[in-house]
């Protein structure tokens, strides 16, 4: 059976040494990339899943230190923390992860029976080291030193993505898929608020809303977002 986790990992080596001969840029800098988001899976349900599903938010905030972590360190990070359930304990703070488990609980109900697999994401492999956001040199660094987003998304194949971005993160969507077309969700809510994305290199079912920090327009959106994907999940139930 082919490793989806081998992949990544071998994905992720491509680039590990060089991204991480590059931190001395920013030794004397106040502001400081934290280390890139390393994605593994549980294999035996990843194989078995009717249905895969990503829930892509925008950054981490902290995630170790890039010169002095190593890759073997992240990837256990993500384990502990989003396969192994340690990102519950944040769900009843964080507004983020109080949003995954609402869509979570929907899919639940909508495709009943069905064996639904979660893959958690972000549209900025790297944060910064003790804040939120990205500045415009930690994006730099990403995208020369560690491209590996869309790559992700070749190996995992997710059936539907969730992009709880917002709109300002638009244009890094972009960057990883130029042919990306942004339209109109056909609710009431306008493409800022909530929109359909077309690329032949995402999933069928490709959503973006507004980050779950933005507390009211997030929850505007919410119920306008459900109908959309049960309207465009009959395409793969």
């Amino acid at each position: 059976m082919d490793s989806i986790n081998q992949r990544l990992i071998d994905l992720y080596s491509l680039y590990w040494p060089t991204l991480k001969s590059q931190s001395y840029k920013f030794d004397d800098c106040k502001i400081k990339p934290a280390c890139p988001l390393l994605l593994q899976v549980d294999e035996n349900r990843f194989h078995s899943a009717d249905l895969k599903i990503m829930y892509c938010g925008q950054e981490t905030k902290g995630w170790g230190s890039l010169e002095n972590s190593t890759m073997e360190e992240r990837l256990e990070r993500y384990r502990q923390y989003f396969l192994e359930g340690g990102y519950i304990k944040e769900s009843g703070t964080s507004v983020y992860w109080k949003a995954v488990k609402r869509f979570q609980k929907y899919f639940g109900h909508e495709i009943e029976g069905k064996n639904v697999v979660s893959i958690w994401n972000n549209i900025s492999k790297i944060g910064l080291k003790k804040r939120k956001g990205v500045t415009d040199d930690v994006r730099k660094l990403e995208r020369e030193y560690f491209p590996v987003f869309k790559k992700e998304f070749e190996i995992l194949q997710p059936d539907i993505v969730i992009f709880m971005t917002g709109p300002n993160r638009d244009k890094d969507i972009k960057f990883h898929f130029p042919a990306l077309k942004i339209e109109h969700s056909g609710t009431m809510q306008t493409k800022r608020q909530l929109a359909v994305l077309n690329s032949p290199e995402l999933p069928d079912v490709a959503l973006r809303t507004y980050h779950p920090n933005y507390f009211g327009g997030f929850n505007q959106a919410m119920e306008n977002t459900k109908n959309v994907l049960t309207k465009r999940c009959t395409r793969i139930k």
